[in-house]
């Protein structure tokens, strides 16, 4: 029959945290295809002259073997083949915990003379059958040149069980082997409890009540070998302790029989310190009326629940997206610079916040008051400052143009206009870093501007030294007043027409009391001129 090799395949096969010691056991449930059972320290003896691998393909998935024996697996990912049969001449057998505890058990495999070959490994039955899918490949030997046999141990968790692959080495027809379960002496169970969570500053009992079999001594340490507590004799809580740890931490649970020592269980229990740190996301900025998404993606684990609040504006609660949609991020927008603070809640009912700031930006822009003109005159408009200095500033009268000035400048920004007519000025505010602007107008009217007309140059003389000055070409009106200066006004200072009586410059100033607008005009008159009388000297 030409040669046929095969494998053990192996998964990492996690122990539970559950009742483990050192005890004695019968064989477990049955075997998908017929694996023979066996029980502690009860030899079997067997041949591997006809056997065959649970089916008439071992390596084929539907086989008896199903995937337990796949040919030319590698075992421990170094790159080669680690054990290979010639199937043909394959037994197999099999031992299963029931005990309540873990222990070790030792497979002796005695043949004088034979030249055999075996490797064991883990598994679990469901329904009473083989689950290969959670196989441990544990190790192999071999007694080539019929050196008498070999020996193997395996670690087995309560429900747990070993299978063992006998087959004659290169081939090798056995005729008569003995095939032995050894199991421990004593049998002490050891029960950390199952794992727990608890939030940062709580405590918690570890170990299940009992932790293991009474009248026996118990110890635990923290993985580091501090905090050990010893408890003699089954006490009152049966070596329960209580625990507060810091950060996640592995407890074990040592049992012992006082009077062997070499009779021990251990179990362990992990204690998971939440510490949840949710995501906020990170602090935005954001102008006046824009809408932003706050908190991180996620914000925080699956299931979690997610609160956020922000001070005077209330909460918003968003539970935990197992799709991850939304993961608790929220849309925001604020009117002003706001902090939001989210906290999470885990499964264990711990805690976490964070925080996020969104700065609203909303320059400021500031026109100035509104302002009167006088036709063909200027202000000066926009407010000192109009707005941050290093903003920029965009002035605009519509089909006036626009003036831009960066910011920062000697006038902040200010500008002199000179309008014609009744002109709305806007002024926009650009902040460069953020984009945000703001906006403001100033209304500039142009009032009217009278007329003001002093009249024609005027002459006085010896026969008129008093002369009336005529400004009625100025404009007239109940809104209209006149205003007279000058060397020598008799009377009439606030009429059109005054009287005066000595050379020189005379203004008129004409003023419209609905504008404010004033207008002047000037009028020169001349002195009575020289006399050309002869005088006759006596």
């Amino acid at each position: 029959m030409g040669r046929l090799l095969f494998i053990i395949i192996f998964t990492l096969f996690t122990i539970p945290l559950s009742a483990q010691g050192n005890g004695g056991g019968g064989g477990g449930g049955g075997c998908a295809g017929g694996g023979t059972n066996l029980s502690c320290n009860n030899a079997i003896s067997d041949s591997n002259s006809n056997g065959t691998c649970l089916g008439s393909d071992p390596t084929g998935g539907n086989s008896g073997c199903n995937p337990c024996c796949y040919a030319g697996s590698d075992l421990d990912g170094d790159g080669d083949q680690d054990v290979s049969f010639s199937v043909e001449n394959t037994n197999w057998y099999e031992y299963c915990n029931n005990t309540g505890g873990t222990f070790t058990v030792e497979f002796v495999v005695d043949a004088p003379g034979c030249n055999l070959q075996g490797a064991v490994w883990n598994f679990t039955l469901t329904n009473g059958e083989t689950d290969c899918g959670h196989n441990s490949f544990n190790s192999h030997d071999s007694s080539p040149g019929g050196s008498g046999g070999f020996s193997l141990s395996v670690t087995l968790a309560d429900g747990e069980c070993a299978g063992l692959m006998v087959d004659g080495y290169a081939g090798f027809e056995c005729g008569s082997y003995t095939v032995t379960a050894v199991c421990p002496s004593c049998a002490i169970i050891a029960n950390a409890g199952p794992d727990v969570g608890i939030c940062p500053g709580q405590s918690v009992v570890i170990g299940n009540d009992p932790v293991g079999t009474e009248n026996y001594d118990y110890s635990w340490n923290n993985g580091g070998g501090s905090g050990t507590i010893d408890l003699t004799g089954g006490g009152q809580d049966n070596g329960q302790i209580t625990v507060s740890p810091n950060s996640t931490t592995t407890y074990i649970l040592t049992v012992e029989d006082p009077n062997d020592p070499s009779c021990v269980a251990t179990d362990q229990v992990v204690v998971t310190v939440g510490v949840p740190a949710p995501d906020a996301g990170t602090d935005q900025t954001i102008c006046a009326g824009q809408i932003v998404t706050i908190g991180g993606d996620p914000v925080g684990g699956n299931g979690d629940d997610y609160a956020w609040s922000s001070g005077d504006n209330g909460q918003i609660k968003t539970n935990g997206n197992p799709n991850n949609l939304d993961n608790g991020q929220i849309d925001v927008s604020p009117t002003t610079t706001t902090t939001y603070t989210v906290t999470i809640t885990d499964a264990q009912n711990c805690t976490g916040t964070a925080d996020v700031t969104i700065t609203v930006d909303e320059p400021t822009a500031n026109a100035g008051t509104d302002q009167s003109v006088c036709g063909g005159g200027s202000v000066l408009i926009g407010n000192d400052p109009i707005g941050d200095h290093g903003n920029d500033y965009v002035w605009s009268t519509g089909d006036a143009g626009t003036l831009d000035l960066q910011g920062g400048g000697q006038d902040h920004g200010q500008i002199s206009v000179s309008p014609t007519t009744n002109t709305t000025y806007t002024v926009t505010i650009t902040d460069p870093n953020t984009g945000c602007s703001a906006t403001d107008e100033v209304v500039v009217t142009v009032g009217n501007l009278p007329t003001a007309d002093a009249g024609n140059t005027q002459q006085l003389a010896c026969e008129t030294p008093t002369i009336t000055l005529d400004g009625s070409n100025s404009d007239s009106g109940p809104n209209i007043t006149y205003n007279w200066s000058g060397p020598g006004i008799l009377n009439g200072a606030t009429t059109d027409s005054p009287s005066v009586n000595q050379a020189g410059t005379y203004t008129i100033t004409v003023t419209d009391s609905n504008s404010n607008c004033s207008a002047t005009s000037t009028v020169l008159v001349n002195p009575v001129p020289p006399s050309n009388v002869n005088f006759i000297r006596w």
